[in-house]
């Protein structure tokens, strides 16, 4: 066996153990209206959707495989086994066509892409999967009744949709090689960073699950936290925080499901915030970093510019169609001299008949008017 064919069963492999991990994860939090059957949070969907649009179609039979064998150990009924594993094959495969169609790069850096795999990728996508995994709910053995398809189809909606914003932008972040690297002092930084954001969000949550009410100033103060990553870690730090924000959510929300401690209402409202929050800090980090690389573009043009103009043996001229001179470079200021030029910043406005003799200047006018 080639070495190339290794490598690629080596990442099926991986694939179908983090896709089966991701799968079984989500048991732990389920929906108190549908019994264990339906998950509150369901990140399988986000790794399923993160290693298609990294590593491709290919990748689906090992897909399905790794959603098929914790709902194989399930003991249901063969249509409900199949609900999650057919759902995630076909959400991830969509999300790949639909942002191939729209042209999307996968590292986000522009806030287009961002936007588009958001609200055109993971929830159009998701909502597709959503339906498949109701309709199969519904119809399997000792299943959930037609009569609540609607909340059913709801509840998965916002579990797979969650899910997704949660795990996908993580692996794109990630799977990116030229991503932010930490340098020095950040590592302190992203320590301090880290303990603020778990204290809080434990804080937030934990106060939450025993009275059904968010403890709404410590939600709030959540957002400048995912800022702070946003900004000075860019995706991979807003990713891996919402990843953090959400493990943290999940931890304090565990307890709430034993008998003891049995909320009265549905806990959608928390991954609805923590979907909120990890929207808005995917899209500022898109936005810092599209910020960020036309810096360096203005930076590295103007540098381009600077050395083009300081090798010119004459000066040159910026002008309008009037011809008013708009700009002047020139490396050598013996050359002013010889154009009458003091002060550059007192020409700048000015007429070319201000500097050239009048049939020189008409002549260059001319020459700027055939050009245009």
């Amino acid at each position: 066996m080639k070495q190339r064919d290794l490598i690629f069963w080596f990442y099926n492999l991986i694939a179908f153990l983090c896709v089966a991990f991701a799968a079984q994860v989500a048991v732990v939090v389920a929906e108190p209206r549908f019994g264990d059957h339906i998950n509150q949070v369901a990140p399988v969907f986000g790794v399923a959707i993160g290693i298609v649009l990294v590593g491709g179609l290919r990748y689906l039979p090992a897909i399905f495989l790794g959603a098929l064998l914790p709902a194989y150990f399930a003991q249901d009924g063969l249509i409900m086994i199949l609900s999650v594993p057919l759902a995630t094959v076909a959400t991830a495969a969509l999300c790949q066509r639909l942002l191939q169609k729209l042209h999307v790069r996968m590292n986000l850096e522009r806030i287009r892409d961002a936007l588009i795999l958001v609200f055109c990728g993971l929830l159009i996508s998701t909502c597709f999967g959503s339906v498949i995994e109701s309709v199969f709910q519904c119809r399997g053995h000792e299943g959930i009744r037609w009569e609540e398809f609607t909340p059913l189809f709801l509840t998965n909606w916002l579990a797979a949709g969650v899910g997704s914003i949660i795990i996908t932008p993580f692996i794109l972040a990630w799977a990116d090689p030229s991503g932010f690297r930490l340098q020095g002092r950040q590592f302190l930084e992203v320590g301090i960073w880290l303990f603020t954001l778990v204290s809080f969000g434990l804080v937030t949550f934990i106060n939450w699950a025993p009275t059904d009410v968010l403890f709404y100033p410590m939600e709030l103060a959540i957002f400048p936290i995912m800022a702070w990553s946003a900004i000075r870690f860019g995706l991979r730090g807003a990713s891996a925080g919402v990843l953090v924000l959400a493990v943290t959510a999940i931890w304090a929300l565990v307890p709430v499901f034993s008998d003891e401690l049995r909320i009265t209402q549905s806990p959608a409202n928390v991954w609805i915030f923590v979907g909120i929050v990890s929207i808005t800090s995917i899209c500022l980090a898109a936005v810092m970093t599209e910020l960020r690389r036309r810096e360096s573009q203005i930076a590295d043009n103007e540098s381009r510019l600077r050395a083009f103009t300081d090798a010119l043996p004459d000066i040159a001229f910026v002008t309008s169609k009037e011809g008013l001179i708009v700009d002047l470079f020139s490396a050598n200021p013996a050359v002013e001299v010889n154009h009458r030029i003091t002060a550059p910043e007192r020409v700048v406005g000015q007429s070319l008949s201000t500097i050239f003799e009048g049939a020189e200047c008409e002549s260059f006018l001319d020459a700027i008017s055939t050009a245009l």
